[in-house]
């Protein structure tokens, strides 16, 4: 055989196998949604819902300007404008959220909030929630705007902000200066002991799989309210 022909057999076969080997391997398919291709939500968080399930939930978040600017942010981030019927309309479309356990088990905890886009979050925010069937609360309606404030609502923002220490173990619960079980120790409160915290719904920052709770009262710093997926260490004052 000549040396022309031979190389243009081997040219050939090569061509061929190399189309018979992407024939065979496995196309990635891109899920349509965050929840992946196996549909298993992350430890600790429930599983990604469309925008429109949050007419039917009970859930209210926004109350804080800190989490009412992430919110306006993660709208410009995602559709370069705020508050206008273009963005309501990307956000029915785009807009997927999730809870987290805390939330799921006790009446506060975090929800995550994304735009997902060509199999991908554009940008994401996690903010405080609360459950109303929880706190026994009515959500406001566009008929009944919300009232001022009045010293006695005051009182009762602090009453909503207190709850009960019920840990798993004898001694209560450590009072640290930074949300980390490294922090310095600069203060304790036992079970059955209440405490403040900073705000409703409760700060709260997950690291190592634990949930800690920012409080005011009886000392500035923070407590662990137990680890994801535990129904925690803290408790309502008022049933």
């Amino acid at each position: 055989m000549k040396l022309e022909n031979l190389l243009k057999l081997t040219l050939t076969g090569t061509l061929l196998g190399g189309l018979m080997l992407s024939a065979s391997l496995p196309v990635k398919a891109n899920p349509i949604d965050p929840n992946g291709l196996n549909n298993i939500p992350e430890t600790g968080w429930s599983s990604w819902q469309r925008w429109d399930n949050m007419n039917a939930s009970d859930l209210r978040f926004g109350q804080s300007k800190k989490d009412t600017a992430a919110l306006m942010s993660l709208e410009n981030l995602c559709f370069g404008e705020i508050e206008t019927p273009y963005t309501e309309k990307k956000k029915a479309e785009n807009y997927w959220y999730r809870i987290n356990s805390q939330l799921i088990n006790t009446s506060t905890g975090e929800i995550q909030i994304g735009c997902w886009e060509s199999g991908r979050f554009r940008s994401t925010v996690t903010i405080t929630a609360r459950r109303m069937s929880r706190t026994g609360e009515m959500p406001p309606t566009s008929a009944e705007p919300p009232k001022p404030a009045s010293p006695t609502a005051e009182v009762s923002g602090a009453e909503e902000r207190c709850r009960r220490v019920q840990a798993p173990v004898k001694e209560g619960l450590a009072i640290r200066s930074e949300p980390t079980i490294n922090s310095a120790w600069i203060g304790g409160v036992g079970n059955g002991e209440t405490v403040t915290i900073t705000t409703n719904p409760a700060t709260i920052v997950t690291v190592d799989g634990r949930n800690w709770v920012a409080i005011e009262s009886p000392v500035s710093g923070w407590v662990t309210n137990g680890k994801i997926g535990d129904k925690g260490n803290l408790i309502l004052c008022k049933p």
